[in-house]
């Protein structure tokens, strides 16, 4: 009865007012997921069976209004996403260390994760946002939304170009689409979420095995990049560089590009962790080894990211982000940087 009525009421409009109708239909599905701007664009295509509009001026309406509200929703959360996360209610809906590691796993999709969900109903309303919100480069997130949108619409609009002889023909195919889509979304999404929870277990046994191989008893060779425990407490300094949120992006990539290159950190199979599982290990630290074992492998840390690397003016952050993953006290810490102080270090 909606749509009859809808169909009505653009009948007797001019054809200039039925295009904008259509336009501002689809500029608002970014915002609003629940507008049917699939069914206007249908819409407009099967009117033009009736002479109002012509399939061409459908598409490119939708296909121009869509893309310019998607520009606009990525341009507004990329620019003020964030600040409003800031706030209290932002902090308590997503922390900035889980903006960060959603960045992270977004950025790995890339540009193929954004074209494919912008197809999903329900799911691509909310992809421009989510692009901007992580700071995704303009290229990367608007070039595969507007060949998305095209694609879609141009499909849509063409169809219902040639069933537009019958209304109901043309309801039935949208709806049987967004329902085909709409089940292959919630495969897709279930396939995500398993492949995530297997990243994630498979990224907390190997920072575990960095760990335990961290606490193993180290060389004397400064310059034995092999030496796994050395190696292994500079990946773990790596990883409280990747997961603090509170790191500037110029500080975390010096830091990220020292330890790289110095001990070799960018091979396959090692993964940053996210400060979730570096607090989850935390825990499990204090359980399994002795103060003495991880004051150890906080002089070791030391060793691999400021000794050998020239990272000194960081060594502030990285001592006592490394002294909380280790259970090490304030005191302790002090007595330990004291010490350090006061002892040449080893040539």
């Amino acid at each position: 009865m909606l749509i009859e009525g809808l169909l009505e009421w653009l009948l007797a409009l001019p054809a200039p007012t039925v295009y904008l109708v259509i336009g501002v239909l689809a500029t608002v599905e970014n915002i609003i997921p629940l507008v049917p701007a699939d069914t206007a664009v249908a819409l407009g295509a099967f009117l033009a069976q009736r002479g109002l509009t012509t399939p061409l001026n459908v598409f490119l309406v939708t296909w121009v209004a869509n893309t310019a509200g998607a520009i606009a929703v990525y341009v507004a959360t990329r620019t003020y996403g964030r600040s409003i996360l800031s706030g209290r209610l932002g902090r308590r809906l997503l922390s900035p260390s889980a903006i960060a590691a959603i960045e992270r796993e977004y950025i790995r999709f890339g540009v193929a994760g954004i074209f494919i969900t912008r197809f999903l109903p329900g799911i691509r309303a909310v992809v421009p946002a989510f692009a901007g919100l992580v700071k995704l480069s303009a290229p990367r997130a608007l070039i595969p939304l507007a060949v998305a949108s095209g694609i879609w619409y141009g499909a849509l609009t063409t169809a219902a170009a040639f069933l537009g002889a019958n209304w109901e023909t043309v309801t039935g195919m949208v709806s049987g689409v967004n329902a085909v889509l709409g089940v292959v979304g919630l495969v897709a999404l279930a396939l995500v979420v398993w492949w995530i929870v297997g990243r994630i277990r498979e990224r907390r046994r190997r920072v575990w095995q960095r760990l335990e191989q961290a606490f193993q008893e180290a060389g004397t060779d400064p310059l034995a990049t092999a030496d796994p425990a050395l190696r292994s407490a500079a990946a773990l300094v790596l990883d409280l560089a990747s997961a603090d949120s509170t790191l500037g992006e110029e500080d975390r990539h010096l830091v990220e590009t020292h330890l790289t290159e110095r001990w070799d950190l960018t091979s396959p199979g090692i993964e940053r962790a996210t400060e979730g599982e570096l607090e989850k290990s935390a825990e499990r630290i204090k359980e399994t080894y002795s103060l003495n074992e991880r004051l150890g492998v906080l002089e070791r840390m030391h060793r691999a990211a400021i000794r050998d690397t020239g990272l000194s003016r960081h060594e502030t952050w990285m001592i006592s982000r490394a002294a909380a993953l280790l259970g090490v006290t304030e005191a302790e810490l002090g007595t330990l940087t004291e010490r350090w102080r006061t002892e040449a270090p080893a040539e």
